[in-house]
């Protein structure tokens, strides 16, 4: 099960994204693998509420010389994003998930075993 506070700040993360710089409006097939988006590096499903059409957010290669990966929304126009906005996403499903793997008070425990390789 997600962690409810990293869900929620990817969440918000994503509300607030802005583009860096617009790059192409109209990119050609070699435009796309240039950027890296003909095969994306990752792509993120939006949904929203109220009947608003989902979007995929597809994340391409690093610009050079920059800290800004290349990006497009629904198959659009190519824009840059700061490489902070998008690398919570690179890891996927797995950075939600709680780091705390069990909860339990120090009394409740009645013994340690530690094993090593063929012991």
């Amino acid at each position: 099960e997600a962690n409810a506070t990293k869900a929620e700040q990817v969440v918000n993360d994503l509300s607030r994204l802005e583009a860096a710089e617009f790059v192409s409006e109209a990119p050609t097939p070699a435009d796309l693998e240039k950027f890296g988006l003909a095969k994306p590096r990752f792509a993120v499903a939006l949904g929203f509420d109220r009947g608003a059409k989902p979007q995929t957010l597809e994340v391409g290669a690093a610009v050079q010389d920059k800290e800004q990966v290349y990006a497009r929304l629904g198959g659009g126009s190519v824009f840059t994003l700061p490489k902070t906005a998008v690398d919570p996403l690179e890891q996927g499903a797995v950075a939600l998930l709680p780091l705390t793997l069990w909860q339990v008070t120090s009394d409740k425990v009645t013994g340690v075993e530690v094993k090593r390789g063929g012991e």
